[in-house]
């Protein structure tokens, strides 16, 4: 089944649908999916292989993906479902996963706009996150999107649309191609009672966590919990919790002009000695010269 946007009175219609509720189904409907993480956190599984998301974010599946939420707190996100013959109509699913198939100079730009769709590799990705700027202009095209499919109307709904679309697709392109594999938070083994863990992790790392606090609210013993998360993450949870507040902390610095002091706050330090430190051991420079690169 494909979902249609349709003219009422013309039936004029396009492979292109937008929803604003359970974007995470598990019916795809035999399409290409964007899905949008306005707000909330959460685990969601792909294929087999978890992912933790955090918002603002954007996921990039095809109709191949099997999507499974796991676990969610707040989240708030909306979908577009498409069919690659948006695109171009050369684009059809029985084609698309073979670029052989596509000699022409035209048919190889547009199909770089799906690379975030079909690539599955260990270095690329089906999800993304953004920053702030980023996240609002999307925004912005998903709202007009949807006001120009609901209903369709007018002369030029179809080829506007389109082209909210295709900015859309631009834009994650310019993300994809800037995406660093290594900023993503992977759980290629974790157990039901450790993404509950996790999920906390990321939902309350502006507080002071301790193990001692993990192991009373979860009802775990410390050793058992510091073998499963480093088995898990590949890391300590103490490491995994700094990473998150360090990339979060850079998310800030490069998306507002809050100030330095702020931020740290913001993201669970309390001591700045500490958090340049920290700061600057996975970003291999220190905050305020962080914000100047992304500004010079």
């Amino acid at each position: 089944m494909t979902l249609y946007s349709k003219h009422s009175i013309t039936n004029v219609a396009i492979p292109l649908y937008i929803s604003l509720e359970d974007a995470f189904s598990k019916e795809n409907n035999s399409m290409f999916r964007i899905i949008l993480v306005e707000a909330g956190t959460g685990i969601l599984k792909v294929n087999n292989y978890s992912f933790v998301f955090m918002s603002p974010s954007v996921f990039c599946l095809n109709e191949k993906d099997i999507v499974v939420l796991e676990k969610e707190c707040g989240v708030k996100a909306q979908v577009i479902y498409f069919d690659p013959t948006i695109i171009n109509s050369s684009f059809t699913l029985e084609k698309i996963y073979n670029i052989n198939n596509f000699d022409k100079f035209t048919y190889i730009q547009d199909y770089f706009y799906l690379n975030p769709f079909l690539n599955r590799t260990e270095k690329t990705s089906l999800y993304f996150e953004m920053g702030l700027m980023m996240f609002k202009r999307i925004s912005q095209l998903y709202k007009m999107l949807y006001e120009e499919t609901n209903p369709c109307k007018g002369d030029y709904w179809a080829c506007r649309s389109r082209s909210f679309f295709l900015e859309i697709l631009f834009l994650i392109q310019y993300i994809y191609t800037n995406f660093e594999e290594e900023d993503r938070f992977h759980l290629p083994k974790a157990s039901d009672d450790l993404n509950e863990i996790i999920l906390y992790l990321h939902t309350n790392y502006q507080n002071k966590i301790t193990i001692e606090e993990l192991t009373k609210t979860f009802h775990i013993n410390r050793t058992t919990l510091s073998e499963k998360f480093r088995a898990s993450t590949g890391m300590s949870i103490k490491d995994y919790l700094i990473k998150l507040r360090i990339k979060l902390s850079a998310v800030m610095l490069r998306d507002t002009m809050l100030p330095i002091s702020e931020i740290m706050y913001r993201v669970g330090f309390n001591e700045t000695t500490h958090f340049c430190r920290m700061f600057k051991k996975y970003m291999d420079c220190s905050p305020s010269d962080y914000r100047k690169q992304v500004y010079s």
